[in-house]
C-alpha cells in the first residue's frame, strides 16, 4: 500500500539520520557513548529533552546533553527507541558495537551503532559500559557511506528492525527492560515505559526461572516510586503465574527487601493477576 511505503520511507530516513548523524544539532553523552542526535526527533517524545532545550539551560547553550549518572546500555536503547519506535534484543556479548566511524572534525564525533544479528554471529569482544576491550574482527574494509574502518557498523544500506535483530534469543533481557523502564520514567517517555513493560511481560513468560528475574525484580522496585505500577505489576504478575519463584532464595531476598511481598499478597486477592491493583 502507498501509505505503508511512505511510512517505511520515513522510518528509513530516521534510521539513516540515527546512524550517520546527518543534520544533527545536539549530542547525547553517557560515559564513552556519544550519539549525535536531532532535537526535532528527541524533544517531542521526551519531556526532559524538551525542557533542556526550551529553557536557558547549559544544554541549550552547548548542544550537549550529558547523562553521566545513567546506565550507558539503557541510554543506548532509549536513544535507539526515539528513532525506531522499538529497541532490540541484547545478546550476552552486548547488543551494540560502537565504532567511531565519522572522521575527526570540528564537531563532536559520533559512534555509529549497529545491532549484532544472531543469524550472522562473529566472535566479538565483550563490551562493558566503559567501552570496548580487545581487537575487533575485520568485517568489511569499506562502508557504503564512503568511510573506511575496521568493522562496518552503520547499516547504511537499509533499516534493520528490532524484530529482525537477534532472531534467536539465547538469554533474557529482563534486567535491561527494567532499566529502560526506569530511564523512560526519568526522562518522560511514556510510550517507552509501555513498551518496556510489554517486552518484560513477554520475556518473563519464557525466562521466569532464569537467575536474572530476581535482579530485574529488584531493579524494578528500587528504581521506581510506589505509585508507578507499570513494571512492578509486571513483576507481580510473573510471580503470580509461576509460584515456584517463591521457593527461590534470590527471589525471597528481593521480597524481604522491597514491597514485592506485599504486592504479591494484595494481588492474590484479585481474580486476574494481570490487572493492576489500586
Amino acid at each position: 500500500m502507498e501509505g505503508d511505503k511512505e511510512y517505511n520511507d520515513l522510518l528509513d530516513s530516521l534510521n539513516e539520520s540515527f546512524y550517520t548523524g546527518k543534520y544533527s544539532d545536539c549530542t547525547i553523552v553517557c560515559g564513552d557513548y556519544e550519539q549525535r542526535a536531532h532535537k526535532l526527533v528527541i524533544c517531542p517524545r521526551s519531556t526532559f529533552f524538551e525542557a533542556a532545550f526550551a529553557h536557558e539551560m547549559k544544554e541549550k547553550a552547548t548542544g550537549i546533553i550529558e547523562l553521566q549518572e545513567d546506565d550507558p546500555e539503557a541510554v543506548k536503547l532509549m536513544v535507539y527507541y526515539l528513532y525506531h519506535l522499538d529497541y532490540p534484543y541484547m545478546p550476552p556479548c552486548q547488543l551494540f558495537e560502537y565504532i567511531k566511524c565519522n572522521p575527526k572534525s570540528s564537531g563532536p564525533s559520533s559512534p555509529l551503532v549497529r545491532t549484532l544479528a544472531s543469524s550472522q554471529r562473529t566472535a566479538v569482544p565483550t563490551i562493558g559500559s566503559g567501552g570496548m576491550s580487545g581487537d575487533l574482527p575485520i568485517s568489511k574494509p569499506d562502508c557504503q557511506c564512503g568511510r573506511t574502518r575496521r568493522l562496518c557498523t552503520c547499516n547504511y544500506e537499509g533499516r534493520q528492525s528490532a524484530d529482525q535483530v537477534g532472531q534467536v534469543q539465547e538469554s533474557p533481557n529482563l534486567l535491561h527492560h527494567s532499566r529502560v523502564y526506569a530511564l523512560a520514567e526519568k526522562y518522560g517517555i511514556q510510550s517507552l515505559k509501555n513498551l518496556a513493560v510489554t517486552k518484560f511481560r513477554k520475556d518473563s513468560e519464557t525466562w521466569w526461572n532464569h537467575e536474572e528475574f530476581a535482579e530485574a525484580a529488584k531493579e524494578a522496585y528500587t528504581t521506581t516510586r510506589d505509585y508507578d505500577r507499570g513494571m512492578r505489576d509486571a513483576v507481580v504478575a510473573a510471580v503470580q503465574a509461576h509460584r515456584q519463584l517463591l521457593n527461590r532464595q534470590d527471589v525471597q531476598s528481593v521480597m524481604k527487601e522491597s514491597q514485592l511481598a506485599y504486592d504479591v499478597l494484595m494481588a492474590s486477592r484479585r481474580p486476574d493477576p494481570q490487572k493492576p491493583w489500586r
